[in-house]
């Protein structure tokens, strides 16, 4: 940053505050600290920057099952979202369903430095009570049972099931049969309850 200083002829508090994007710098000044920060090859250090301001501009996002598409559907959303709003995207993924691979992922979380924490983890092995998260980390769990501890995104997984199961019945067909998706899995346990409520 001093040599940027130096060589547009301000203030090292001046190429901080053109740096950060902060007002009240002279439109001629910034320009002449942009053109010495572009000649030196000067970027602003991101990780200096979050512990000043206490903020990282990156989320973290636990996902179970990379070969559905939804999760991945999911995980494109949140990251296409979160870049839009100069964020990064840190992925921890889950590869085997057990717990301990789940407590493994929280405790990888907690030593990065992330804002926000999204956790896609349909199947029952999130514990919310046991699982540690980093402090002051705002969390959301999509298609997920967590109680009332996080907030939550939910599909009305029985609310389409029930509605396509009337339909067929009333278009006249006698029954209705059910493939069911995974026993451990929150969406497939609410559209089986669905079916057997519909019918």
């Amino acid at each position: 940053m001093a040599d940027v200083a130096r060589l547009a002829g301000v203030s090292a508090q001046t190429v901080s505050r053109v740096s950060n994007g902060f007002p009240g710098v002279v439109e001629a000044t910034r320009q002449q600290v942009l053109a010495a920060m572009k000649e030196l090859g000067y970027r602003p250090n991101s990780a200096a920057r979050a512990l000043k301001r206490g903020e990282f501009r990156t989320l973290g996002v636990i996902l179970f099952n990379m070969s559905t598409t939804g999760n991945m559907r999911t995980l494109e959303a949140v990251a296409t979202s979160a870049a839009e709003e100069g964020y990064a995207t840190t992925l921890l993924p889950v590869t085997v369903p057990t717990q301990d691979e789940v407590r493994g992922a929280f405790t990888r979380l907690g030593e990065l430095a992330v804002d926000g924490i999204v956790i896609v983890m349909e199947v029952h092995l999130l514990d919310t009570a046991t699982v540690s998260l980093p402090p002051n980390a705002q969390v959301v769990v999509v298609d997920s049972n967590a109680g009332d501890r996080y907030s939550v995104v939910d599909t009305d997984q029985a609310g389409g099931a029930g509605a396509a199961v009337r339909h067929l019945l009333d278009l006249g067909h006698e029954t209705v049969w059910h493939v069911a998706g995974p026993e451990a899995s929150f969406a497939a346990e609410r559209r089986v309850g669905s079916w057997r409520a519909a019918l």
